[in-house]
């Protein structure tokens, strides 16, 4: 197995989870995956960058950020890629009715105050949404742009969020 990984951005990552697990209405594993990816593209469309810097892969169920899910899969206890430190463990659970809670509040200090809108914003939209529902939104042109498994970059996103080229132009001038 790799090392066990606990970051900066891992707890970036966890307190982001958590702040969208405290404020859904159904804080299931899929549903926060949704919310997390609809927030990025709200996120991507304002503000020119992710929330996270966490890689979308193209899935069956349609995108999902990479790391966030192997979180979520080590905290259900299933096949997940990498080795993270046992306290995440603590800080969200999952239920046996399957949905995600946390033991403390997340640490307001590792959110942005655009990833707060932006997670808002995109659980006061898409919050209410079941399954089927999320899944129909999220297969949409950025997921199609992409082979199965494969990644879904920010400028995929970009070129289907922003259909005039500028917010692709604007992350090929600030990219490192």
């Amino acid at each position: 197995m790799s090392e066990v990984i606990h970051n900066f951005e891992i707890t970036t990552f966890v307190q982001i989870l958590k702040y969208i697990i405290s404020k859904h209405p159904n804080p299931k594993i899929y549903n926060v995956l949704k919310m997390l990816y609809l927030a990025d593209k709200i996120h991507l469309l304002e503000y020119g960058e992710l929330m996270t810097s966490d890689t979308y892969k193209k899935m069956e169920h349609g995108p999902v950020a990479s790391i966030c899910y192997d979180i979520l899969k080590f905290v259900r206890g299933t096949d997940y890629n990498r080795v993270f430190d046992k306290s995440i463990k603590e800080e969200i659970k999952r239920n046996l009715n399957g949905k995600l809670e946390i033991s403390t509040p997340p640490d307001m200090d590792y959110l942005s105050e655009t990833n707060i809108e932006c997670i808002t914003k995109a659980i006061e939209q898409y919050g209410k949404y079941n399954s089927k529902e999320l899944e129909e939104l999220t297969h949409d042109a950025i997921y199609d742009s992409v082979d199965f498994n494969q990644e879904i970059t920010v400028f995929h996103m970009a070129k289907e969020l922003d259909k005039t080229g500028k917010l692709t132009e604007y992350l090929l001038e600030n990219s490192i």
